[in-house]
C-alpha cells in the first residue's frame, strides 16, 4: 500500500478558510491511502507559524487547490513508484504546472516535502 499525501503537498491561497478535516476530492488508484489528515493540517500549521515569525500574512487552504494537490499526490506517488531518483533526468515536478491548469488553477511553482514525513521537520529544517 502506498501513501499519495506522504509527500504533504498543500495548495493554498490567501482567502479561503480550511476546515479541520481534509475532504479528498480525487479518488485514489486501488492499494493507495491518504495519510492522517492531522499530518497535513500540522505542516499547514508549521508554514503559518513560519510565515508569522517573519511577518507575512498566514496562507488558508483552498477547495480548488487542495483538488489539485490531491491530484499531485497521485502524480507525484505514481512517478516516484516508476523512477529512480538517482536516475539521469529525475523530476518528480514534471507536470505541476498543467495539472494545476486543468483544474483553473494558477500555480507559481510546487514545494514537494517527500524526504521526510515529520512536518516541522519540513518547514523549519529543509
Amino acid at each position: 500500500m502506498w501513501t499519495a499525501n506522504l509527500l504533504f503537498l498543500i495548495a493554498v491561497s490567501t482567502t479561503a478558510g480550511y476546515a479541520q478535516t481534509i475532504s479528498h476530492q480525487v479518488t485514489l488508484p486501488a492499494g493507495g491511502g491518504w495519510c492522517d489528515d492531522s499530518s497535513i493540517i500540522s505542516l499547514f500549521n508549521n508554514i503559518n507559524s513560519f510565515r508569522a515569525q517573519n511577518g507575512v500574512p498566514p496562507l488558508k487552504m483552498d477547495a480548488v487547490g487542495m483538488k489539485v494537490a490531491d491530484a499531485r499526490a497521485v502524480q507525484f506517488s505514481q512517478y516516484m513508484m516508476t523512477h529512480n531518483p538517482s536516475t539521469p533526468g529525475f523530476n518528480p515536478h514534471e507536470g505541476y504546472d498543467t495539472t494545476a491548469a486543468s483544474f483553473g488553477y494558477y500555480l507559481m511553482s510546487e514545494n514537494l516535502a517527500w524526504s521526510t514525513s515529520d512536518p516541522y521537520y519540513v518547514v523549519y529544517a529543509l
